[in-house]
């Protein structure tokens, strides 16, 4: 197996896989993975942790908040899951 590498476009849903360093690419469908990725971490070939960045505003550009929170695959991108805070909160 040569260089793994997953990329995530905008727009959630997809991921695309190459474990050959780029020559071929595999599209995985992805459960509980929206547009909001910020950044993603492969801890494997099939698991991998990534940033969730979501933002509001109550008007135009006041009131806005931001947050950012973990989820989390283990088969491949196929489903991903939210990861509790320290202390289970």
């Amino acid at each position: 197996m040569g260089e793994v590498t997953w990329v995530v476009p905008n727009g959630g849903g997809r991921v695309y896989r190459t474990t050959d360093g780029g020559q071929t690419w595999t599209t995985v469908t992805a459960t509980g993975l929206s547009e909001d990725v910020f950044s993603i971490s492969l801890r494997s070939p099939t698991a991998a942790t990534a940033v969730m960045v979501t933002s509001a505003c109550t008007g135009f550009k006041t009131g806005c908040q931001l947050h950012s929170y973990l989820i989390d695959t283990t088969n491949g991108g196929r489903s991903w899951t939210g990861l509790l805070p320290a202390g289970g909160g």
